[in-house]
């Protein structure tokens, strides 16, 4: 069964490689017809690339893309004979491409060897005109000037001298004095996007790690997180800090400060205490109440379904249907509470926002039973009689006769809700300015 299985799958595979090629060849073709050389030179090659085997493409590559050859070449020794340097690399590389992937199917296109120290030449001089180019923007303290040569140095020969180096600096400079100045404004979200963006060249540059850790210590919020009404045996309220203290980012730090849960209470109109104890930017105190949690249902209400059965009279088939009895059942288990919060700015000395929100998590069922066993085939029953030869829109119903029939867990659900909460959390705390 799987030999066959391999077997038929590689079948499809030559099939549709085969009328890929075929599709290239013909196009090529229509190319070649309209005196489109070019084109139908890659046509060729991408059908020997789809059948290496294909004999009418392998002979017009031959044909064809030695006439392609032809023309690179010739546009190449024109260029170079005008000291275009760009558009004769532009053509070289081309050329060089296209004979090296014709060789890879054993299709040998030739041009005149001479052209290998010729583009030589052109490569040292183009090289070298966009090196003192560059070198001359980068004087002018011109970057995004001088970044254009360099890019045209690394295209074409990017181990010329010492051009990565010069890349550095003129992709880097700018951001690092965009970033020098944010910083000084104190705009310091401005600063850290400058920042980022040396991040993708090197982390190497000047004093870049230094001004990058000081951006983000500005940036930093040390939050303080405590339960206003805690108890020391409430489970939930430990999981849900715990919670909170598990948000990542990097410009918070949560600060855990397990020996003030016992008195947030009484600490709550003391806010610049807590503050200057733990080193707190931000205090967030929170209350969780109204837990509620409840099953409605499930509910049954039964119906009729139709299951098809044939028989055979006077040696004609016949359809007809017997009628079953099932039950949709419904129902719905939930969890909520209802989640307070108050956010303090120890900078500004003041409380800047204080809201309440519900949280509710909650698992839904919906799942057919049938009255007794049931021992027919269900692809054949339907909800309705049929009336014609084509019953469309069954699956889903059928389906539900294997769905869930159980809720989930009141512990799953809190936890749904703490994640829920923890996301919503994280929303309010990432706002904090």
């Amino acid at each position: 069964m799987k030999i066959s299985f391999i077997i038929t799958v590689l079948g499809f595979l030559v099939l549709v490689s085969c009328s890929g090629a075929k599709r290239y060849y013909k196009q090529g073709i229509k190319y070649e017809e309209s005196g489109m050389i070019d084109m139908a030179a890659e046509m060729y090659l991408n059908a020997i690339k789809s059948k290496p085997t294909y004999i009418d493409a392998r002979i017009k590559l031959k044909d064809i893309g030695q006439r392609h050859v032809a023309q690179l070449s010739t546009n190449f020794f024109k260029n170079y004979s005008t000291q275009d340097y760009e558009a004769c690399l532009e053509n070289f590389t081309k050329l060089k491409s296209y004979c090296e992937q014709s060789q890879s199917f054993e299709i040998q296109l030739d041009y005149p060897k001479s052209y290998d120290d010729d583009y030589s030449v052109a490569l040292e001089a183009f090289s070298e005109d966009q090196y003192v180019k560059s070198k001359q923007w980068l004087r002018k303290k011109r970057y995004p000037d001088a970044l254009q040569h360099i890019q045209k140095i690394r295209k074409f020969n990017p181990q010329f001298k010492n051009t990565e180096e010069l890349f550095v600096i003129a992709s880097c400079e700018p951001q690092y004095q965009t970033a020098v100045l944010m910083l000084g404004q104190k705009k310091y979200e401005l600063a850290i996007q400058a920042l980022q963006t040396i991040k993708t060249v090197t982390t190497d540059y000047k004093d870049y790690s230094d001004l990058y850790d000081l951006t983000v210590l500005k940036l930093q919020k040390r939050i303080l997180v405590l339960p206003k009404n805690t108890k020391a045996s409430s489970e939930s309220e430990t999981q849900l800090y715990q919670s909170f203290l598990s948000i990542s980012s990097p410009t918070l730090e949560f600060i855990n400060e397990p020996t003030f849960l016992k008195s947030a209470s009484q600490l709550e109109l003391h806010q610049n205490v807590l503050a200057q104890a733990t080193g707190a930017s931000h205090i967030v105190l929170y209350s969780v109440s109204d837990f509620n949690q409840n099953t409605i249902g499930p509910r049954r209400t039964s119906y009729t379904a139709y299951q098809e059965y044939r028989y055979k009279k006077n040696d004609q088939v016949f359809t007809d249907y017997n009628p079953v009895s099932y039950a949709n059942v419904r129902g719905e288990r939930y969890l909520q509470y209802k989640f307070e919060y108050s956010i303090y700015d120890n900078r500004q000395n003041r409380s800047v926002e204080s809201k309440s929100e519900s949280i509710k998590a909650s698992d839904i069922i919906e799942y057919n039973e049938f009255d007794g066993q049931y021992q027919g085939n269900i692809n054949q029953l339907y909800r309705n009689r049929p009336t014609g030869n084509i019953v469309l829109g069954e699956g889903v119903w059928r389906n539900l006769f294997s769905a869930r029939n159980k809720f989930l867990s009141y512990e799953a659900l809190k936890q749904q809700a703490f994640d829920k909460n923890k996301t919503s959390f994280t929303s309010i705390i990432n706002r904090i300015k």
